[in-house]
């Protein structure tokens, strides 16, 4: 065991490390959110391919099948996310801090990856819905909200290659 310690250490701090651009895409409540820009770092060559609950990754998590090394990802949300919707403005911040996947190969043709991801919302609402039956919708209210907390999770995932250019894999949250 003690001899496979500095080969993966090694793969883990190789130079192969490189900035990784994606975009995640999300929707509450039936509003349209804009894409979010992900700023990311990797080493061994390995791609976004865990995400949350919250948004939709573009990345495919198949895409580490025929992982052929130890390889690591580290992400965190670059800006704010806003929506708008008919009745008002809503602001809502959603921090993703940080996300960290390892990939471990398993010969050439399986690959299984685990993660930690801690996700914290805050948010403001202004809207026009009325609090009592004799008030005019008209007329604006602005609600605060803020909801802080985390959520912990351990995402996994499994890659497979199947032939040479066929992939496929799983995400569990």
């Amino acid at each position: 065991m003690r001899r496979l310690l500095l080969p993966i250490a090694l793969a883990l701090l190789a130079a192969a490390g490189a900035r990784a651009n994606s975009q995640f895409a999300s929707s509450a409540l039936g509003i349209g959110i804009g894409p979010t820009h992900v700023r990311g770092w990797t080493m061994g060559g390995l791609g976004l391919a865990l995400g949350d609950t919250l948004r939709l990754s573009l990345a495919n998590p198949a895409g580490p099948g025929g992982c052929r090394r130890v390889s690591m990802s580290a992400v965190y949300l670059a800006d704010r996310r806003r929506a708008a919707d008919p009745g008002g403005e809503i602001y809502f911040t959603s921090s993703g801090f940080p996300l960290f996947e390892f990939m471990i190969p398993f010969g050439s043709r399986v690959a299984l990856g685990f993660g930690y991801d801690e996700d914290a919302d805050i948010g403001t609402a202004r809207t026009r819905v009325p609090f009592g039956p004799d008030e005019d919708p008209a007329i604006p209210h602005t609600r605060y909200f803020e909801r802080k907390g985390a959520l912990f999770r351990v995402p996994a995932v499994a890659a497979f290659r199947l032939f040479r250019d066929v992939r496929i894999g799983f995400r569990l949250d």
